[in-house]
């Protein structure tokens, strides 16, 4: 008898793996990564099947279509901005009429500029609004007077702007300097942006946007550490690694949980399918849990920061 249960339910998880619709994950690896992924497995393995393919750039669009003819998805998952770019180019290579297959993005910096012009897409944001960051690290620091500092490429005017509104409702000044989003000399504009922002428009505070162009490693060797070095001033960023001790430029964050965020996705996943795999594209969710980071080595000889008391959820030894 216990013979023949074990055989159909062993029949009847076959039957399901094997009806189970397919969401296809193209992702970065990494920690963050691969937390955010095995949430979603977790959440998601009992009711489809799941094929994840780990990218580090962006895929020729033949790869893309024979990860796609393989493996017949419902829905695909982009979880990195070479994911995206991968999928959107294949979106665009295909034939005037036909639906592409749905996809939600997550784990991509500044993702609506990303997903624009992409159809039957969605996502959730990485990026916190910057006004949580100012308004807690204000607190924290006890700054009456807020001036945050930002250098952006023209780009993310939209984004920019939208941040800015929320700031203004806190009192909060948002000081800017933009560059052409076609120059190619980023890095010297970013240096003078920058020591412009603290020396003669009085910024206490700057804001570094998840722009790739300004985080590269040789921008961030030769630009913001000796920055961060030179102005005992908060630096507020949007990557843990940036607080990190092996990089250390960046003072305070406040980032998506990556285990919420899986969860997150998850639900999401559910509400596409039962609209029969059709996305509300006006729908770009912010992150619903989030955590905040704190590096206080670089601003410790302008502001005392008690870490025994301080209400982060993590603090860079």
């Amino acid at each position: 008898m216990k013979r023949m249960i074990w055989a159909i339910a062993a029949a009847t998880m076959l039957a399901s793996s094997l009806s189970a619709e397919t969401i296809l994950m193209l992702r970065s690896g990494g920690d963050a990564f691969e937390e955010v992924a095995q949430s979603l497995k977790e959440r998601l393995a009992t009711d489809f099947t799941i094929r994840e393919e780990i990218i580090t750039d962006q895929l020729p669009i033949d790869k893309t279509q024979k990860l796609i003819d393989e493996s017949k998805p419902s829905l695909v998952i982009l979880m990195n901005n070479n994911s995206v770019k991968s999928y959107k180019a294949y979106q665009g290579s295909l034939t005037t009429g036909v639906t592409p297959i749905p996809s939600l993005s997550l784990m991509t910096a500044l993702l609506p500029a990303q997903i624009k012009g992409m159809t039957n897409a969605t996502g959730i944001t990485y990026e916190v609004p910057i006004v949580t960051s100012v308004v807690n690290l204000r607190s924290m620091l006890n700054i009456e007077t807020v001036k945050l500092g930002v250098v952006y490429r023209e780009f993310l005017k939209p984004f920019v702007d939208e941040n800015a509104e929320y700031c203004k409702k806190e009192n909060i000044q948002l000081i800017r300097g933009f560059v052409p989003s076609d120059n190619s000399n980023y890095q010297d504009l970013l240096k003078k942006g920058l020591e412009l922002l603290v020396t003669q428009k009085g910024a206490n505070m700057i804001w570094v946007p998840n722009d790739p162009a300004f985080l590269k490693p040789e921008i961030i060797r030769d630009v913001w550490i000796p920055f961060s070095e030179s102005h005992a001033i908060p630096i507020i960023v949007g990557v843990e690694s940036m607080l990190s001790t092996n990089v250390n430029f960046g003072t305070y964050a406040v980032l998506p949980d990556h285990n919420a965020l899986g969860q997150q996705a998850a639900d999401l996943v559910y509400t596409i399918r039962d609209a029969g795999w059709k996305v509300d594209l006006s729908v770009v969710e912010p992150p619903i849990s989030i955590y905040q980071v704190l590096n206080p080595k670089k601003i410790n000889k302008k502001y005392k920061i008690d870490e025994a008391t301080v209400e982060v959820d993590k603090v860079v030894k």
